[in-house]
């Protein structure tokens, strides 16, 4: 079992990440990384009848100046939770496990977080208690380019055009999805897919 697994802080984070989250003992989040626009830090993928789509949680301009994760402020201008609450019931509300599953997730859409990474750090801790994967998770303290041979860093996961051509060289075991009869199975998306389809099967297929 890897000690430590050093990760971006991302909203909703894909299935895949869990299996690196259950082979350590703690979870270490970089704070101090630059926040990057069109990555896992500020988005999720699921999928609706026409497919793969994302949510995306609007941040305040920064004025073009690179911000550490930390710092990034989630704005409020468009009612995105109300949006993201409803796009997720209209995808998943006849999966077999959504309701088993909504009332834990409804705070994430009813609270207003002021900084994204204290939204993603509170996702990330309902996540691991509901897939069964509950690990230390703290911050880091500075950051740092290159971790030891002995832990595990996936922070370049974050970024989806890594992340999804990475998918070619894991194991994705298919399960069932809502709409597999028309899109086929979809690997690669949110641990939220993953919950309303197979429930507590979601630890098995990790």
């Amino acid at each position: 079992m890897t000690e430590t697994v050093i990760a971006s802080a991302c909203y909703f984070p894909p299935a895949i990440f869990f299996k690196h989250f259950h082979r350590a003992e703690n979870i270490l989040l970089d704070v101090h990384e630059y926040f990057v626009k069109q990555t896992l830090r500020n988005r999720a993928y699921v999928c609706g009848a026409n497919g793969k789509f994302s949510l995306i949680v609007p941040v305040k301009h920064t004025g073009g100046q690179l911000t550490a994760m930390k710092d990034i402020q989630i704005s409020y201008d468009s009612p995105w939770q109300k949006i993201h609450w409803r796009s997720l019931t209209s995808a998943y509300r006849n999966s077999p496990y959504f309701e088993f599953y909504e009332d834990e997730l409804l705070p994430v859409f009813s609270v207003k977080e002021k900084f994204l990474l204290d939204l993603n750090e509170k996702i990330l801790q309902t996540l691991l208690k509901l897939t069964d994967t509950e690990r230390v998770v703290t911050r880091t303290e500075k950051y740092v380019h290159k971790y030891s041979e002995d832990e595990t860093d996936i922070r370049t996961l974050s970024d989806p055009n890594i992340f999804f051509e990475s998918l070619t060289d894991v194991s994705t075991k298919p399960y069932p999805q809502v709409f597999a009869s028309a899109t086929r199975f979809i690997p690669g998306l949110s641990v939220l897919d993953a919950l309303f389809n197979v429930g507590r099967d979601t630890f098995s297929i990790l």
